[in-house]
C-alpha cells in the first residue's frame, strides 16, 4: 500500500483545526466534545506521527546531503517550520503550567497542546513530501525534454 502524503495532509489539517477547537474549549472550561473524543484525537495523533516519521525518512532519502530539518525547510513555506516549533513550545509550556499549578480543570488541557503539535507536524512533513515529489517530477520531465 502506497502512503499518500496528500491524504495525510488533509487528515492532519482537519484534525489540527478540531484539536485547536478542543483545546480552546478545554482552556475556557466549556468542553464541547463528547468524552471519548479525546481517544479519537489521541489515536489520530499517533497515526499522523507514524505517517509523518515515514515521510520524513523518505524526504531525507531523496536529499541525503541535507539534515532532516533543512530538508523540511527547503520544501515548505518559510513560516511553516517556525509555526510548528511555536506550537511545540506552547505544548510543553502548557503542560508544564498545568502540572505546576495543579489546574483543577480537565486533565485534557495538558495533552491538547500535543494534539495540535503532532497534527501541525503532520501538515509540515506531508506538505514537504508533496512539494519534494513535485520537484522530482519536474526535474525528471525537464531531463526527458532535453533528451538526457
Amino acid at each position: 500500500m502506497k502512503l499518500n502524503p496528500k491524504q495525510n495532509l488533509i487528515f492532519s489539517l482537519l484534525l489540527l483545526m478540531i484539536s485547536l477547537a478542543a483545546h480552546v474549549s478545554i482552556f475556557l472550561g466549556a468542553e464541547i466534545f463528547p468524552r471519548l473524543f479525546d481517544l479519537f484525537l489521541t489515536g489520530g495523533m499517533v497515526v499522523s506521527w507514524l505517517l509523518s516519521s515515514r515521510f520524513l525518512k523518505q524526504l531525507h532519502k531523496n536529499q541525503p546531503a541535507l539534515p532532516p530539518l533543512q530538508v523540511l525547510r527547503s520544501n515548505t513555506p518559510f513560516w511553516l517550520p517556525f509555526f510548528v516549533a511555536f506550537v511545540g513550545l506552547y505544548a510543553v509550556i502548557n503542560m508544564g503550567m498545568m502540572i505546576r499549578t495543579n489546574w483543577a480543570g480537565s486533565n485534557l488541557r495538558g495533552i491538547s497542546g500535543f494534539w495540535m503539535f503532532f497534527f501541525a507536524l503532520g501538515v509540515l512533513v506531508s506538505l514537504a513530501k508533496i512539494r519534494q515529489e513535485k520537484g522530482i517530477e519536474k526535474k525528471h520531465l525537464n531531463a526527458e525534454d532535453t533528451g538526457q
